[in-house]
């Protein structure tokens, strides 16, 4: 299994890098955005969608709206920097929410057991 996982990641990282190639040559960011914000529409629809393979799937629920506020804090760098009165800008505050994802993982880890579903 594990090494149908390394293949799969190939894919992904040939989608990333074509819809950066794309971005610089065709100044179009649309391929870029999708790479960057798909997997916040796949990751909720799958695990509400299928049946969960492992104990406590629903973090990934928890990784995935993270992830997304994380884009918006990216989007909003300039008035959440003018809002907090030049404390904290989005972009700081994109980092923390992205490094949410390794506290929910941290958190799957300590709940062992971890269990294959039937």
């Amino acid at each position: 299994m594990s090494i149908r996982v390394t293949y799969s990641i190939v894919p992904l990282l040939l989608a990333g890098l074509i819809s950066i190639l794309y971005w610089r040559f065709f100044d179009d960011l649309k391929p870029y955005a999708l790479v960057q914000f798909v997997h916040c529409i796949v990751i909720p629809l799958m695990v509400i969608l299928s049946p969960p393979m492992y104990t406590h799937s629903t973090y990934w629920l928890w990784v995935a709206g993270f992830y997304l506020l994380a884009k918006v804090e990216e989007a909003a760098d300039k008035p959440i920097y003018s809002w907090t009165h030049h404390i904290i800008s989005g972009h700081s505050l994109k980092h923390l929410y992205a490094a949410m994802f390794h506290v929910f993982l941290t958190l799957v880890l300590a709940k062992k057991p971890f269990k294959l579903r039937d």
